[in-house]
């Protein structure tokens, strides 16, 4: 699963079952309960091809929504990352926000 910060963009986040990629952040299958158990998000930057999630969305739909509780913690970690370049971060800023 994905988490979409911004479709135009193509930019999304990887839900994985693992906290092996670093830095991640824990989500809950009590507040997430469209999770079939507790999850994390990976806060390293994607980029999806627009046909890919299309196709996704065309096949399963959208299965929820993550917390707006840990967007702050996510932002946080996108804003440290060094490969993302200050006008992304401005961006992610005014999305996150």
């Amino acid at each position: 699963m994905y988490v979409c910060l911004d479709f135009d963009e193509g930019w999304f986040l990887r839900i994985n079952s693992k906290d092996h990629f670093k830095p991640c952040v824990p989500i809950t299958k009590k507040q997430h309960p469209w999770l079939d158990h507790d999850s994390y998000v990976e806060c390293t930057f994607l980029m999806l091809d627009e046909y890919e999630v299309e196709e996704s969305i065309r096949s399963e739909g959208v299965v929820g929504q993550v917390s707006h509780d840990l967007k702050s913690v996510v932002l946080g970690h996108l804003s440290a990352a060094p490969y993302i370049r200050d006008d992304d971060k401005r961006r992610l800023d005014e999305l996150l926000t």
